[in-house]
């Protein structure tokens, strides 16, 4: 297989990323700039059909990272190769194992993982107001963040038709992968009041239709942008006079680090979050007995230690 065979699915995958709209454009660019170099990497290896890239041949990529690269990068590289595979599996391009998928990179695990207390999470959502349409958008906005554990990118493209109050669970379609996130029900009553400011706003203003299937929405009626969602964040903890820098980041690793400690099952964490296997950054888990933060000890996934 030549260069520009492999060439061709790394095209695929980069315009499938483009085209699904659940990306920013800083991802897509660091899709290609990682699926390049490694493309680059076992071109010199002189590997030249996709399918002899096999676990051997990612752990020497992983090996050879680690002696080029910083640790952040290296840790996006194997994201972002582990979404390239899964792509090519999907469409039986690749037909083996994902070589990447025992690949685990151990370097964040000495440093401090950014997440907030239970106590500091209750703090925050005590805070937070429903009146009107902004106040009851950003509210929603935040403890749905928590509540779900959804990523920034996910939240600003979630859909209304995904969300189902009855069940209090959200569908959520990532990287072609759909995933069933579930959610306090203590948070429906706080996306139901925003619904109805959101109806109230569409009422006033001109919107395309195409705008009205996103679930949070900006003053005219448009789909939000990711950093609407990291400003909505960082402001409603300021205002709540937490210390930290708190991002769509920090409010999703505290989910999974309270759903952890509370003694939640590891698999059941994993798929709430998305992930193909409980990353060392949560190695180490305190201990969370009882807590009153309701929307916690509420989570389904907390009941079912």
């Amino acid at each position: 297989m030549e260069k520009n065979k492999m060439l061709s699915y790394a095209e695929k995958f980069l315009n499938y990323t483009a085209r699904s709209h659940k990306f920013s454009n800083n991802t897509v660019d660091a899709y290609k700039n990682d699926i390049y170099k490694f493309l680059n990497f076992i071109e010199n290896s002189g590997i030249k059909d996709i399918e002899n890239v096999d676990e051997n041949v990612a752990l020497t990529y992983y090996k050879f990272m680690n002696e080029t690269f910083k640790e952040r990068s290296i840790m996006r590289n194997i994201s972002s190769l582990r979404s390239f595979f899964n792509y090519l599996k999907r469409n039986t391009i690749y037909k083996k194992k994902n070589p990447f998928s025992n690949i685990k990179f151990r370097g964040f695990t000495a440093r401090k993982l950014k997440y907030l207390s239970v106590q500091d999470t209750a703090k925050l959502a005590k805070t937070l107001r429903s009146d009107g349409f902004f106040e009851s958008r950003d509210k929603s906005m935040v403890l749905f963040a928590y509540s779900t554990g959804l990523r920034a990118s996910e939240i600003a493209n979630a859909y209304l038709e995904n969300l189902d109050l009855k069940k209090a669970t959200y569908s959520c379609d990532s990287m072609g992968v759909n995933r069933t996130v579930p959610f306090s029900k203590k948070l429906v009553p706080v996306l139901k009041t925003y619904l109805n400011e959101r109806r109230k706003l569409l009422k006033r203003v001109r919107v395309k239709r195409s705008n009205e299937k996103y679930l949070f929405l900006n003053r005219l009626g448009g789909k939000i942008t990711r950093q609407t969602v990291y400003i909505v964040v960082q402001r409603k903890a300021e205002e709540a006079k937490l210390s930290d820098n708190v991002t769509p980041g920090t409010l999703r690793n505290s989910l999974a680090m309270h759903l952890l400690s509370s003694g939640a099952q590891e698999e059941l964490v994993k798929n709430i979050m998305g992930y193909t296997t409980i990353v060392p950054k949560y190695t180490y888990i305190p201990s969370i007995r009882r807590t009153k933060f309701v929307f916690l000890s509420t989570h389904p996934a907390f009941k079912k230690r």
